[in-house]
């Protein structure tokens, strides 16, 4: 049975990861759901993936990290990409919300002030 997670709303194949995100391994806490906002809070509770949180509401700082971790599973050698989530990030064509772009954004933005 495939292991898929999703990081701002990229969806991976991490089935080859199972001894990491497979039933009641270290990280299975991130298979089925797009946890972002854990990737880099470090809160792997389903409190937090309630709470009605922004990646806009978080330093610079902690974003990039964020955008590392997605770096992470883009270039991994066994983890596939298998898609877009709709939802927050992505709309039902696959298209970037407004409040990705927002992130982005932000991103660029800072990167300008260096």
């Amino acid at each position: 049975k495939p292991i898929y997670l999703s990081c701002l709303g990229e969806v991976y194949d991490v089935t080859s990861g199972k001894d990491f995100y497979g039933k009641e391994q270290g990280y299975s806490f991130f298979a089925g759901r797009d946890a972002t906002i854990s990737f880099f809070s470090g809160d792997f509770t389903k409190e937090a993936l309630e709470k009605e949180e922004s990646v806009l509401d978080y330093t610079v700082k902690e974003v990039k990290s964020m955008m590392e971790w997605r770096k992470f599973y883009e270039e991994h050698e066994t983890y596939k990409f298998v898609g877009h989530l709709d939802g927050d990030y992505y709309d039902s064509e696959g298209q970037p919300t407004q409040y990705l772009k927002d992130i982005q954004m932000k991103l660029a933005e800072d990167d300008k002030e260096l």
